[in-house]
């Protein structure tokens, strides 16, 4: 789209042989690299058939913007890596996991490393290099920067996350799709972050700047749509991370979530939690993993609630944290902080009491 005119200069068909294939990324956009490139990931075919040429479902897809010398344009795709194929997967059983979308959520280019991570319904993280000779092809695993490993979730070890067949289960008898895009910060005290929020907990992991091999940090101990039976509640949660600029132990993982019942098929409570994005939990998790450390949550404004709205982060700006909600309402907090410049915490406190 030309800005100044409002004209259409270029368009891209996911599928021009085949139906489905969307791009829904569960409202989350495409991004952008520094040199214009756009990325973005599909979900799969309308039937679960092998991909034709020139189609892209189950994919993460690099769009160049091309422009000729008569001044037309076209968004060329320069690489298109299909990393889950539905119709080599298994229909029946715990789930139809021939519908397990890729493109449940958005990718995103780290910025400065020349890289690209993103991840789906299965919660499996792919990380890739943005250089198009090694963005990868097809189902070929050796273009990626790292093996994929389970993100959104921990199976156990020696469960290889690149073999389909090891994704067709229902872990812990619960899904644990993505719905949000990756978070990404580059913490000034530590390497960078990318974090995501799965169907349940949110798992952080940190990526090396040398080698682009990323890896578990911790986790949250809080739990989206608790209690939920069955497969678990849906969507689960959306991200947004923030700090002062390069000062060290500012950095702050901004939550929202549904706290209980499942927020796909009803109107739910919601909650917006605040973690330390630079400094774990003293105590960890209740399985050994490390714990991402809770500052704040928005249950501790007295007579606060608001109606969960789905497929939709908080955003960050001017000091302020902006939540829309199904309540008919964008609820807006901002942070005070204490003249002692450490970050404030109420975590421990019971809903509703008021701080010291």
């Amino acid at each position: 789209m030309d800005l100044k005119s409002f004209q259409i200069k270029a368009a891209w068909c996911t599928s021009p042989h085949q139906t489905g294939v969307g791009i829904w990324q569960a409202g989350q956009g495409p991004a952008a690299d520094e040199h214009n490139a756009i990325y973005l990931m599909t979900g799969n075919y309308g039937d679960s058939v092998p991909p034709h040429a020139g189609d892209f479902p189950q994919s993460l897809v690099k769009l160049e913007y091309s422009m000729a010398a008569d001044g037309s344009a076209k968004l060329v795709p320069s690489r298109g890596s299909h990393h889950s194929r539905d119709f080599r997967r298994n229909p029946t059983g715990d789930d139809d996991f021939q519908d397990y979308d890729l493109g449940s959520a958005g990718p995103v280019p780290l910025p400065g490393m020349g890289l690209v991570v993103g991840a789906g319904k299965d919660g499996v993280v792919y990380v890739l290099d943005q250089d198009n000779a090694k963005f990868g092809q097809g189902s070929d695993y050796s273009k990626l920067k790292q093996p994929p490993i389970f993100f959104t979730y921990f199976p156990g070890f020696g469960i290889d996350a690149s073999n389909v067949a090891n994704l067709d289960h229902l872990f812990d008898g619960k899904t644990h799709h993505l719905h949000a895009s990756p978070a990404f910060w580059n913490s000034p005290a530590a390497r960078p972050h990318a974090v995501l929020l799965g169907r349940e907990r949110v798992p952080a992991g940190v990526d090396d700047r040398r080698f682009g091999q990323d890896q578990f940090v911790a986790k949250s101990a809080e739990i989206a749509s608790a209690g939920m039976g069955g497969k678990g509640g849906m969507p689960g949660g959306f991200l947004a991370i923030t700090s002062n600029g390069a000062t060290p132990n500012t950095g702050i993982v901004w939550a929202t979530a549904p706290v209980s019942r499942d927020a796909n098929k009803f109107v739910v409570e919601g909650i917006l939690r605040a973690y330390d994005a630079s400094n774990l939990d003293v105590h960890p998790n209740a399985d050994g993993t490390p714990r991402l450390r809770l500052l704040w949550d928005s249950t501790h404004i007295p007579g606060n609630t608001f109606d969960f709205s789905k497929f939709c982060p908080p955003v960050a700006v001017d000091g302020r944290v902006l939540v829309p909600t199904y309540s008919g309402r964008v609820d807006v907090y901002s942070l005070v902080a204490p003249p002692d410049g450490l970050l404030p915490t109420n975590a421990n406190l019971a809903p509703g009491d008021d701080e010291d």
